[in-house]
C-alpha cells in the first residue's frame, strides 16, 4: 500500500512539474547575412480560404487557417502584401540576421469570403508575443519558398496591386501598416505578464 501511494505522489509531482513549464520550439535562425519572415494566422474561422501571400513582386503562396509560415530573405526595404477579397500592405524594414512576424487576421468572416488584415507584431507587447508564442509552438509550420508565377492572373495581381501599393504610399495612407527593423523577436517563449 505504502508504494502504491509512493508511485502516485511521485507521478503526481512529475504531471504537474511538466504541465507547468511552458516548451517553446526555438525559431529557425536566418542563414549569415540574411533574415526570416514569420507569417502567421493564429485564429480558427469559418472561412477556409488560404490567403495568398507576397513579398515585393514574389509569390509565396497560401496561408491557411492554423498554420504559420516562415520566409528567408535579403535585409533592406520590402513590401509584404496579401490578398483574399481584398489587399492588404506592410512597408517592412529588415536587418541582417533577425526574425519578424506579421499576423494575417480576417475579417468580416462568413462561409464564402473574408477581408484580411496584416498586423505586425510586436515583440515588446505582451498580447503579440503570447499570440506569436502560440502559433509557432504548434506543429503545423513550413517554410516559404518562391513560387514561379504560373497564370496571367497572377502577374497582373501582382502588377495591379503594386500599382495600389504605390498609390497609398503617396498618400501616406494609413492602411500601410510600417514594420521597423528593430521589431524582431528572439525567441518565441511564452511571455511573462508583467
Amino acid at each position: 500500500m505504502r508504494v502504491k501511494l509512493n508511485f502516485i505522489l511521485i507521478c503526481s509531482l512529475i504531471s504537474m512539474f511538466s504541465f507547468s513549464q511552458e516548451i517553446s520550439k526555438p525559431l529557425i535562425k536566418p542563414s549569415e547575412g540574411k533574415c526570416i519572415l514569420y507569417f502567421v494566422r493564429p485564429n480558427f474561422t469559418l472561412s477556409s480560404l488560404g490567403f495568398k501571400m507576397f513579398i515585393d513582386d514574389k509569390y509565396l503562396g497560401k496561408l491557411k487557417q492554423r498554420e504559420y509560415l516562415y520566409y528567408e530573405c535579403e535585409p533592406g526595404e520590402h513590401v509584404i502584401w496579401a490578398t483574399a477579397v481584398n489587399e492588404d500592405f506592410v512597408k517592412a524594414s529588415f536587418e541582417a540576421n533577425k526574425i519578424y512576424v506579421v499576423r494575417l487576421k480576417p475579417v468580416h468572416d462568413d462561409l464564402l469570403s473574408s477581408d484580411l488584415r496584416l498586423n505586425v507584431l510586436n515583440p515588446l507587447d505582451y498580447d503579440d508575443a503570447k499570440d506569436f508564442s502560440k502559433s509557432i509552438n504548434k506543429d503545423n509550420g513550413r517554410k516559404f519558398t518562391e513560387v514561379s508565377v504560373q497564370f496571367e492572373d497572377e502577374y497582373e495581381l501582382i502588377v495591379k496591386s503594386m500599382k495600389t501599393y504605390n498609390r497609398l504610399l503617396k498618400k501616406n495612407s494609413d492602411r500601410i501598416e510600417v514594420l521597423s527593423s528593430n521589431m524582431n523577436f528572439l525567441n518565441s517563449n511564452y511571455p511573462e505578464k508583467k
